[in-house]
């Protein structure tokens, strides 16, 4: 029989639905749906979000039931985490769905991080270090392809960073300069850290590495997919080309979805 797992993200409800086989398993399914839990305040889940997480998780259940799934674990992270209301919304899911809501902490989440990118056989022999850009919480796993050998999860999640540093349209460069200082400070664990390392890999997970990796795609004019390795350079131009460009100039920018206009300066 098929189980399921709902991902229960600051801005993201994804949903995946495998059969198992041993130690491997066969995706079924997969789903992605926009919630922004976070879009009131970082630490206040608003009414309207409430309702919109509500809904996916119930359709994410109609889902699996089309599809027979026979176990559904769910997993909140950093949004359900530190809200002052998350147990009102893990208490609404319980009593209408039926559904009991594990969360989990950041190092706990760095951890399955690391589990899922060794499943998948994207890890080198060398040293490598995950990135995950969650909206609440980012996530830092320096490991090889056997152990992680060290994990961060630090509170910088591109929802937070949005409401400790509003902008309303158009960054100027005073507001870059005083996103990036406070970026420096709260990183200077993983600086210290990556310090000496060399010829270490960044591999980016989440939905902002996506963007990346599709412009670059389409840059490139690679038509299959494939893996491919981007130069740090290459990465910061296309950064610094979209960070300081209006919200309606990053809606109509092809690499951008309309979804992550808002968010993806931060």
């Amino acid at each position: 029989m098929p189980v399921a797992v709902i991902d229960l993200g600051t801005n993201t409800f994804h949903l995946l639905i495998a059969e198992l086989n041993d130690n491997s398993f066969k995706e079924i399914y997969r789903e992605r749906k926009f919630i922004k839990l976070g879009e009131h305040s970082s630490d206040f889940i608003g009414p309207q979000a409430f309702q919109r997480g509500l809904d996916a998780i119930k359709e994410f259940c109609e889902v699996c039931k089309n599809y027979k799934v026979n176990e559904i674990y769910a997993i909140g992270t950093a949004m359900l985490r530190n809200a002052i209301n998350s147990r009102s919304f893990l208490e609404a899911v319980s009593i209408s769905m039926g559904i009991q809501i594990q969360v989990i902490n950041g190092l706990e989440e760095a951890r399955l991080i690391f589990k899922g990118v060794q499943t998948a056989g994207l890890l080198s022999d060398k040293k490598d270090l995950l990135m995950d850009i969650g909206g609440g919480s980012v996530e830092f796993i320096f490991c090889d392809n056997k152990n992680a050998e060290w994990f961060e999860s630090i509170d910088i999640g591109v929802s937070i960073l949005k409401h400790r540093f509003p902008v309303k349209n158009i960054f100027s460069p005073k507001d870059i300069l005083k996103l990036e200082n406070y970026l420096d400070y709260k990183l200077e664990p993983i600086y210290d850290k990556a310090y000496g390392m060399e010829h270490l890999n960044l591999i980016g997970i989440s939905g902002t590495f996506d963007v990346i990796r599709d412009h670059f795609l389409r840059e490139k004019k690679i038509t299959e997919y494939s893996e491919f390795i981007l130069l740090p350079e290459e990465v910061k131009a296309f950064c610094e080309e979209i960070i300081p460009l209006s919200i309606e100039a990053k809606i109509k920018h092809p690499s951008i979805p309309d979804s992550r206009a808002d968010l993806i300066s931060y």
